[in-house]
């Protein structure tokens, strides 16, 4: 976020999209099913799906970067993974700089959630 703020012009807008907390439902199902892989890899992203909600439901943000899901290459593990993050985090966690637009999700219509953030013009 440092750096959208660093090359936006003030007002500037970047959209976003993360993982929605209904992934994690999915990925937790995928351990009843044979898979490998990267379905693999999602279905052991966290050790505890529960309390991973549970940071969630508190908004908190929520990263895994284990094997199988860093993207592998030059999308390594420091700075590459699946990331959930609730509408409460990204509306305080960034609002020194950023004012949140709008948060949109609408799971009949979409996998990801989509931040909309403009760039506050007095920072």
């Amino acid at each position: 976020m440092d750096e959208f703020h660093r090359i936006l012009r003030p007002n500037g807008i970047v959209a976003l999209t993360t993982r929605s907390r209904q992934f994690l439902d999915v990925c937790e199902a995928l351990k009843q099913q044979n898979v490998t892989g990267y379905a693999k890899a999602m279905s052991e992203i966290f050790g505890d799906f529960d309390a991973a909600r549970e940071r969630y439901d508190r908004g908190e943000f929520v990263h895994s970067n284990i094997d199988g899901v860093s993207g592998g290459g030059a999308m390594n593990a420091s700075f590459y993974g699946e990331t959930f993050i609730p509408e409460e985090y990204a509306r305080t966690a960034y609002a020194e700089k950023f004012h949140l637009e709008t948060f949109l999700y609408d799971p009949a219509r979409q996998t990801h959630p989509i931040m909309v953030f403009s760039k506050k013009s007095d920072v």
